[in-house]
């Protein structure tokens, strides 16, 4: 979704219009719209109107949906080694992560060993190792 869809839905669940987010974000309602052109609005903008949404400028740049939460441990990567590979997971990946996170942090060894007897073999590297042969 846009930035202006992910406004859009945001301000319908909370009972506001766009035109009195942007107002009393202290910004013209002319940016609506840029904004539905998908014109990227300034920092400063995208900063008030999520403080007036009481939602983090992540949740309302990418949509509360795919929102991934991040734990402690990961929120420190994060805050060491920057954004650059932090992406957006889809459902499944979402639903997989959270089981992961959910298993005993004694058992995910295991877990993961399990899991990797089912990845799918590189046909590539077989047909190459078995020319080597």
């Amino acid at each position: 979704m846009s930035l202006y869809e992910n406004l859009c839905a945001a301000c319908e669940k909370r009972g506001i219009s766009l035109t009195r987010l942007i107002v009393e974000s202290g910004f013209a309602s002319s940016n609506i719209a840029r904004l539905k052109t998908g014109s990227m609005p300034s920092y400063e903008m995208v900063e008030a109107m999520a403080r007036r949404l009481n939602m983090s400028i992540d949740e309302l740049v990418y949509g509360e949906k795919n929102l991934v939460v991040l734990n402690e441990q990961e929120r420190e990567r994060v805050s060491a080694y920057g954004r650059g590979n932090v992406f957006i997971l889809d459902d499944e990946e979402k639903e997989l992560l959270s089981i992961y996170r959910s298993i005993p942090a004694g058992k995910r060894s295991m877990c993961k060993d399990f899991l990797k007897t089912h990845l799918v073999p590189d046909v590539q590297a077989d047909a190459q190792e078995e020319s080597k042969e």
